[in-house]
């Protein structure tokens, strides 16, 4: 960020969970108060669906097919909250890990800030699933990184005693 006052362009991952909605709720309450455009993005990663992921061969029609409902419902549902409020907003659908897709496209876009969601899997999960807060975190240089946690009702499943 080359002027540590104003923020134009806010990055914020979404996926439709719990801890990407409560991001972009976020994320839209900062826009508006900054007058800043929200690049929301989702990341469309094929290798949790590769056929030795799932034991198995998986037709690539099915995949194309579960990848158009993501973009779908990424294009629709998840970014109904921007459009509804008229702010103003670019949505970019990338293929790939949504680590590496964050922080290419924040450095393409130039952002000011980017905003991510908080699963609240807890140390040992996160350690197996990873997570997308972590790696931003500990990688982007050019501006700051906001991680905001699922609301608690999101996390009643956790067990008790699962440190985040």
């Amino acid at each position: 960020m080359t002027d540590t006052t104003a923020i134009r362009r806010i990055l914020v991952g979404v996926d439709g969970s719990e801890g990407s909605t409560a991001a972009l709720r976020w994320a839209m309450t900062l826009a508006r108060a900054a007058d800043a455009e929200i690049i929301a993005v989702n990341a469309f990663d094929l290798q949790p669906y590769s056929p030795t992921a799932l034991g198995g061969a998986v037709e690539g029609t099915y995949l194309e097919s579960l990848r158009d409902s993501v973009r779908k419902a990424f294009e629709g549902e998840w970014s109904l909250p921007l459009t509804s409020a008229g702010l103003r907003h670019q949505l970019i659908f990338r293929d790939g890990p949504a680590g590496p897709a964050l922080f290419d496209v924040a450095e393409d876009q130039q952002v000011d800030l980017i905003v991510t969601g908080r699963r609240g899997l807890g140390a040992v999960a996160e350690l197996f699933a990873g997570s997308v807060s972590q790696y931003l975190v500990h990688r982007v240089h050019r501006c700051p990184v906001v991680v905001v946690p699922a609301p608690v009702e999101a996390n009643t499943s956790r067990s008790a005693g699962a440190s985040d």
